[in-house]
């Protein structure tokens, strides 16, 4: 580790290519080697190479992490990149993933690259910048975080399934609750939360949250205050991230569809840049990752446990629009629900427990929301 930092400040033109490299390289390995092995479970089928190698990454990124944390780095405080330059970064890794992400859906229907993006934000943070880990979230893996996600993962359930059942109710009418059944397939996508956790909510939310808005929330602070860099910041990050999306409304273009969904599209968006407000909000209130990382896996894991028997259409007024944005009204609830608790156990067991780096030498705290 030691001689990898070296190496970086002897060569920092070569450096700056090595976290793009790194996750280019690490997913094109995956697409390629996911293919051949695959085994069927309740009716999916499971790549086995792809979760073999998302927990031989683990491996490497846990090892990294402890190593780097020996190695004397500096504050992201301390980082001057001017704001064309920070600009330049993020949205170029956003392109460069969001790229490899429409491959990996084309092909497999399925985000497999999630977890090479913790290499390409682990280099770039430490090895290009320089910069201590901790300062990125990763910290605070005790009962407190996790406690939190937990209870906002049974509150997800609770208000996915009064959600889905209100929504069926103001689509259909009373009656339709005759047409109730449990929702089996949904209760099997929960087995898929190890890798929605280790891949989608580590990754998803290290990029998103831990360098974006960490970086965004850190440069805006030192020019234009902390209020300004709060909101600011969740504006941008979530636009990003709402937009990440995008990828699974774009036809097929290697099979010769070019169709784009473009309805779908804004739904996806606008409900999924609404709960990644939640997500920054807790690692803002928390001051670490743990918590999102963990709600935003239980958040692709839980689904409604209850489905309708048959398709019908919907047969009083405001029901099709209802259903067609489902999406986005269930998230502005569960966006409601992760502040509120939040605020509350916050309260009750305490704020951040170190200054972040935004806000320069802990000299300052404003309490964002």
């Amino acid at each position: 580790m030691e001689r990898l930092f070296r190496a970086a400040r002897a060569h920092h033109r070569m450096a700056t290519f090595l976290p793009t490299a790194t996750y280019i390289g690490t997913s094109l390995v995956i697409l390629a080697a996911s293919g051949p092995w695959t085994v069927s479970a309740g009716g999916w089928e499971i790549y086995v190479g792809a979760v073999l190698w998302t927990l031989l990454l683990l491996v490497g990124a846990v090892v990294f992490i402890k190593k780097a944390s020996t190695v004397e780095l500096a504050s992201m405080a301390e980082n001057e990149d001017t704001g064309p330059v920070l600009a330049a970064k993020v949205i170029g890794y956003f392109l460069i993933v969001l790229a490899m992400r429409q491959l990996m859906i084309w092909k497999f229907y399925n985000p497999w690259e999630k977890l090479p993006l913790v290499f390409l934000v682990l280099l770039q943070v430490a090895v290009v910048e320089g910069t201590r880990l901790d300062d990125v979230g990763l910290h605070g893996w005790g009962w407190r975080n996790g406690s939190l996600a937990l209870i906002l993962a049974g509150v997800e359930i609770v208000l996915l399934n009064v959600g889905a059942i209100l929504i069926y109710v103001i689509a259909y009418g009373i009656e339709v609750t005759g047409n109730f059944v449990p929702c089996l397939s949904c209760q099997l996508y929960w087995l898929s939360f190890p890798y929605q956790f280790l891949a989608v909510g580590f990754g998803e939310e290290l990029f998103f949250r831990g360098y974006v808005y960490t970086r965004i929330r850190t440069h805006i602070a030192k020019r234009s205050g902390d209020k300004a860099s709060y909101w600011g910041s969740m504006a941008i990050t979530n636009a990003l991230f709402g937009l990440f999306h995008v990828a699974w409304y774009v036809g097929n273009w290697l099979e010769g569809d070019f169709s784009f969904d473009l309805d779908g599209c804004i739904i996806r968006v606008a409900g999924t840049a609404v709960m990644g407000l939640g997500f920054t909000y807790l690692y803002e209130k928390t001051g670490s990752l743990v918590a999102p990382m963990l709600a935003h896996g239980f958040g692709n894991s839980i689904q409604p446990l209850v489905g309708l028997l048959g398709l019908l259409p919907p047969r009083l007024p405001w029901g099709t629009f209802v259903l067609q944005w489902d999406h986005v009204f269930i998230g502005i609830a569960l966006f409601v629900a992760y502040i509120g608790f939040t605020r509350w156990f916050v309260r009750v067991t305490g704020g951040r427990h170190r200054p972040p780096p935004w806000l320069v030498g802990g000299e300052q705290r404003f309490e964002a929301g």
